[in-house]
């Protein structure tokens, strides 16, 4: 098995690197230096939560295929969501549908802290694009390591579609506070 950690390392040294240049650059302030080391954090995380552990073991995957452990596809909206809430503990629940959720509530927090002038309109297509993005290569993984380990689900896109607008709710918010506590710049650059 893969694990997740080599790879949000190399995630958070990238930008670290990129907005260390920045900075030293005097392109960027200290506040956005710190806002996209955060940043970075946050997308390795995420990229750790939504693609790993995986199986790369050709033994454990035959044995995975041969328990018929793999993961359904679904693109009928709200069918994984209603099949959990009717045969799962609510514990289980809970778990994937508000893990979904919250999993993209910092996705369109961050980029408002880094780009504070960016409309609504296009934070909520990154986040719907993101989220797209993530479960169509869910599949071709699947399909490159021959074992379907992550399900493509459109429910999973609505899920992390309703996290995106809930983060800019909590943006919309919380923007005024941050401003008057001097923790929001007005633009990326000094």
């Amino acid at each position: 098995m893969l694990k997740g950690l080599l790879p949000s390392l190399i995630i958070i040294f990238l930008f670290v690197i990129i907005y260390g240049y920045k900075l030293t650059r005097k392109k960027i302030a200290l506040l956005n230096f710190i806002y996209g080391i955060l940043f970075g954090c946050y997308i390795a995380n995420l990229v750790s939560v939504v693609f790993f552990p995986l199986p790369l073991q050709k033994r454990l995957i035959r044995e995975m295929i041969d328990e018929h452990l793999g993961e359904l596809n679904n693109f009928i909206p709200f069918h994984t969501i209603l099949h959990v809430l009717n045969t799962e503990s609510l514990e289980i629940a809970l778990r994937q549908i508000a893990g979904n959720i919250i999993l993209f509530i910092p996705l369109s927090f961050g980029i408002f802290l880094l780009c504070p002038t960016m409309k609504v309109k296009k934070v909520l297509l990154i986040g719907i694009l993101s989220s797209v993005i993530i479960e169509c290569l869910q599949g071709i993984v699947g399909q490159f390591i021959g074992y379907n380990y992550r399900s493509t689900d459109i429910d999973d896109v609505i899920l992390n579609s309703i996290g995106t607008i809930i983060g800019i709710s909590v943006w919309k918010i919380a923007f005024h506070l941050l401003e008057s506590l001097g923790l929001v710049l007005k633009s990326s650059s000094k």
